[in-house]
C-alpha cells in the first residue's frame, strides 16, 4: 500500500474504547433482556415489564478472555459496574491484572467461576474453538 502512495499506520489503540462500549452495549442488551423485551413490544404491542426483568451486574462476576487493550478496558468498565473481574491472558502476570483489578486465572477456572464471559483474542489456531461443548460444560448454569 505504501508503495502506491496509501498511508498505512499501526494504530492498535485506535479502536479500543468503541470496541469495549460495544462489548458493553452488548452484555446489557443480554443481561437485561432488552432485546426480548423490543421484539415483544414491537411485534405485540405489549410492554410485559415483570418478564423481562433481567439480570443487575454488581456483584457478579467477568471473566474476560484476553486482556490486552480492550480486555483491560472492558474490565474498568465492568469495575464501575460492581463487577468482580477474572482474566484469562497467557501473557498477562497476576501483577498485570491486579494493576487493572483483575485477577488472572486459567482458562477452565476463570469459565468456572464466570457469570458473563467476553472474548478479546486474535483469531489464531490456538484461539479459534476455544469456546466448545467442553468448555460450556465447564461453565456456571444460568
Amino acid at each position: 500500500a505504501t508503495e502506491c502512495g496509501i498511508t498505512v499506520i499501526n494504530s492498535p489503540q485506535g479502536n479500543t474504547i468503541s470496541a469495549a462500549e460495544h462489548t458493553w452495549g452488548i452484555i446489557l442488551a443480554m443481561t437485561r433482556m432488552i432485546p426480548q423485551a423490543y421484539s415483544k413490544l414491537k411485534n405485540e404491542k405489549i410492554w410485559d415489564r415483570k418478564s423481562f426483568v433481567g439480570r443487575e451486574l454488581a456483584g457478579k462476576t467477568i471473566a474476560i478472555l484476553g486482556f490486552g487493550n480492550v480486555g483491560k478496558t472492558v474490565g474498568k468498565y465492568a469495575l464501575a459496574f460492581g463487577m468482580k473481574v477474572v482474566a484469562s491472558d497467557p501473557f498477562v502476570s497476576k501483577e498485570q491484572g491486579a494493576q487493572f483489578g483483575a485477577e488472572m486465572l486459567e482458562l477452565a477456572e476463570c469459565l468456572s467461576v464466570a457469570d458473563v464471559v467476553t472474548m478479546h483474542l486474535p483469531s489464531i489456531p490456538s484461539t479459534q474453538k476455544l469456546i466448545c461443548a467442553k468448555t460450556i460444560a465447564t461453565m456456571k448454569k444460568g
